[in-house]
């Protein structure tokens, strides 16, 4: 006991003294988690509608005034060219059913597609197509998910996992044929079973609190709380940090793999299971909520 209390105080010095280790455990999650809630903040939010102008007498205009995405304004030609070049209005929808833009935008190419699809819808209905526009061809999902919320929590579950790297950083200090610092501590008095539970508690510990921090700046900075059932949150944090942990020491143990190789697996260990998680598609966490 009195060895284990030896090293828990040696490893926890050593590693508060690291600031290598507490930039990457501490500093750089936060500047990941800031650049993804900038990034991916307003991914999901509505587009206002397009302001347009339609030019009277327009064989098109109650189609135009049908659309959502559409807030058309009907105009003579003259007072339509006046308010595109004043910039009022995105676009001008001409008798002709010709398309006036003043810029290249998001909002010219919604104009663009709108008035394409009722030019072939037109030359359909030429050739006799009757479309049936009361039939619904997309199908809703029963389940959505939000893609902001959905990348932050893997983002937090992926730093869960961080203790990966720390394991693999214990195992090479100890077990001789992985490196020259091991050899020598193979030699002296070392206790390793009081070496690696200090070390798996200390790295738990600072797993939890990187964990913390991040709900935490999360729910105060960027109004995302993930700390409704702190309790059970907490515990799954602890969870995963033990998992990592334990991925670390299992592959660290390896002597098949140098460790340029462990740690770009852990990274793609993290990125396999984030993109099951919905990082790189939410419909595919949909999919495994549904089915697993």
């Amino acid at each position: 006991m009195k060895q284990f209390l030896q090293h828990l105080k040696t490893l926890g010095t050593l590693t508060l003294k690291d600031k290598g280790s507490l930039f990457w455990v501490f500093f750089y999650p936060l500047i990941l988690i800031t650049l993804m809630a900038l990034t991916f903040g307003g991914i999901q939010s509505s587009m206002e509608p397009v302001k347009v102008a339609v030019e009277k007498g327009h064989p098109w205009k109650v189609a135009f005034f049908q659309m959502d995405i559409l807030d058309p304004v009907e105009m003579d030609e003259q007072s339509a060219l006046e308010s595109l070049q004043e910039r009022v209005v995105w676009g001008v929808f001409l008798s002709d059913k010709s398309l006036v833009v003043a810029e290249s935008s998001a909002q010219s190419s919604v104009l663009f597609e709108i008035a394409s699809e009722l030019q072939r819808t037109e030359k359909a209905m030429r050739l006799g197509v009757r479309p049936d526009y009361s039939k619904d061809f997309v199908r809703t999902a029963d389940q959505e998910t939000d893609m902001m919320l959905s990348i932050l929590s893997v983002t937090v579950g992926m730093f869960s996992l961080y203790a990966y790297f720390a394991g693999i950083g214990m195992v090479d200090h100890i077990q001789a044929n992985l490196s020259p610092l091991a050899a020598r501590l193979a030699v002296t008095p070392l206790s390793r079973g009081s070496y690696l539970l200090a070390g798996t508690a200390i790295n738990t510990f600072l797993s939890l609190a990187e964990s913390v921090v991040l709900l935490l700046y999360l729910k105060w900075v960027w109004r995302v709380n993930f700390l409704v059932d702190a309790p059970r949150s907490l515990f799954l944090l602890l969870v995963a940090g033990l998992l990592g942990l334990t991925v670390g020491l299992f592959i660290g143990a390896s002597n098949r793999w140098p460790m340029k190789a462990k740690i770009p697996l852990g990274i793609v260990l993290m990125l396999v299971l984030g993109a099951f998680g919905g990082m790189m598609s939410t419909e595919l966490r949909v999919f495994f909520d549904r089915h697993l």
